[in-house]
C-alpha cells in the first residue's frame, strides 16, 4: 500500500490507517482489533469519543509488527490487541 495524496487533519484516524497499511504485516491487525474494542467501549458509554482515537494511536504506536504472519498469527495477535486494548480502557476508568 502506498499513500501519495492529502489527508486533512480533520481526519486523525484516516492518517492512522493509512499508516498502518503502509507498514504492512500486522499493523491493519492492531488498527483494525483495537478500533473496534475501543468503538465497542465508546457505544458502552465507558469512554469518549476522542478516546477511540487516542487509544488506537496508544496501540499502534507499542505494538510490535510481524512483517509476513501466517493466519495462526494473524488470528493470536487479534486476540492479544483486544485484550491489551481492554485492559487499557479499564485503566482509564
Amino acid at each position: 500500500f502506498k499513500h501519495t495524496g492529502y489527508v486533512p487533519p480533520l481526519f486523525p484516524a484516516l492518517s492512522l490507517a493509512i499508516e498502518s497499511g503502509s507498514k504492512g504485516g500486522t499493523y491493519p491487525v492492531c488498527l483494525n482489533a483495537a478500533n473496534e474494542e475501543a468503538v465497542f467501549a465508546f457505544l458502552n458509554n465507558e469512554i469518549k469519543f476522542p478516546d477511540i482515537y487516542k487509544i488506537t494511536r496508544k496501540l499502534i504506536d507499542s505494538y510490535e509488527n510481524i512483517p509476513n504472519p501466517h493466519l495462526e498469527e494473524i488470528l493470536q495477535e487479534d486476540e492479544n490487541i483486544r485484550q491489551k486494548t481492554k485492559e487499557l480502557i479499564r485503566s482509564m476508568r
